[in-house]
């Protein structure tokens, strides 16, 4: 795409700019020339249950089976499905989410009979987690703590010491923490992805 001689990059679309390997691509091709076009069981075959549970251990020293693996039918829907999930309609538990963050997140937390709650990021500060702003956030009625990294759409990639944050803010106010890691693997320049799952609480207060 052109505009007065520059080029122009599209931020609008949250995929990436490469096809789907030829792997599995492939892998799907075999599966349905095989006949495997039926309906499964509804948490997702267990083979592949297993494999990211394998993957999610190698790759982000998450540690858990099959059993803990729930398949969806896209991000969106997985996320939407966690949040009903976890949330009771009526009560008005709310739930935080970093801002700037994904134009889903709050419309699906209030289909889901909550309440969503700003947590305000300084672009002077490069959108940095600081346990101020979380706690300018919370309240008695806070359930849920909503973050995704890689962002969207900042692209900011999250720190070693926001984690920690994160995890101990989680704690120290016993909320559960809904981490969406879809773009855990488009990092550049050696960056690493870091989750807030298999951190250690460092400090409780």
């Amino acid at each position: 795409m052109r505009a007065a001689g520059k080029h122009v990059i599209t931020l609008a679309a949250g995929e990436p700019d490469f096809d789907t390997p030829d792997r599995a691509r492939n892998a799907g091709i075999r599966a349905i020339s095989e006949g495997h076009t039926h309906y499964t069981e509804s948490r997702g075959i267990r083979p592949l249950r297993e494999s990211v549970a394998q993957m999610l251990w190698e790759d982000r020293g998450i540690a858990c089976s099959a059993e803990n693996i729930l398949m969806a039918p896209g991000g969106k829907y997985a996320i939407y499905e966690t949040v009903r999930t976890l949330i009771n309609p009526g009560e008005g538990q709310e739930v935080m989410i970093l801002n700037p963050g994904w134009v889903s997140y709050a419309p699906i937390v209030s289909a889901a009979g909550g309440v969503p709650v700003g947590v305000e990021l300084d672009f002077e500060e490069n959108y940095h987690i600081t346990r101020e702003a979380l706690e300018k956030a919370v309240s008695p009625r806070t359930r849920l703590l909503i973050i995704n990294y890689p962002n969207n759409p900042t692209g900011c990639v999250l720190s070693l010491e926001e984690a920690g944050y994160i995890a101990d803010f989680a704690v120290e106010h016993d909320l559960l923490i809904l981490s969406d890691e879809v773009y855990s693997t488009i990092v550049y320049d050696g960056a690493e992805s870091i989750s807030p799952c298999p951190l250690p609480v460092r400090r409780i207060v």
